[in-house]
């Protein structure tokens, strides 16, 4: 192991958090494979390796809590993400119902994949498709009755 990534689990030693916030430390180079030097002052620390990051603890989470998840952020926020999106918060919900968060904290799961990445989920586990002429009228009334 890489000594930047060494230090950061010596630094974890066994330790939950939580939150953990992201700042990778993205590498610009040139063709020649050369950092470019506008980009060097980006280069503020080293980066672990993907093993590094892949041997972290985190919690696992099922097809079935994913899709639960998937399921929530549809019905509960209106948002349409892919099923692998909702690994995260999937994740939360884990994490919350162990007791892992303090009342009122606050968590961010970043969600990166939009649902029409993957339709075939999404009319799986759907209700039926409601056919409505494009008039507002008719619009208004599927959806508001």
């Amino acid at each position: 192991m890489r000594q930047d990534g060494q230090a950061l689990l010596d630094l974890v030693g066994g330790r939950r958090f939580r939150t953990v916030l992201a700042d990778p430390p993205w590498r610009f180079t040139n063709r020649t494979g050369k950092m470019a030097p506008e980009h060097r002052r980006l280069a503020r620390y080293t980066t672990m390796t993907l093993d590094e990051i892949a041997a972290l603890p985190v919690a696992a989470v099922t097809d079935e809590e994913i899709l639960a998840a998937y399921r929530l952020l549809a019905s509960t926020e209106g948002v349409f993400c892919e099923p692998a999106s909702a690994a995260s918060v999937a994740g939360l919900v884990k994490r919350a119902g162990e007791g892992a968060f303090r009342p009122g904290e606050q968590v961010v799961c970043v969600l990166t994949g939009h649902g029409l990445k993957d339709p075939d989920t999404a009319m799986s586990l759907g209700a039926g498709i409601l056919h409505v002429p494009a008039e507002l009228g008719q619009v208004e009334e599927a959806l508001f009755g």
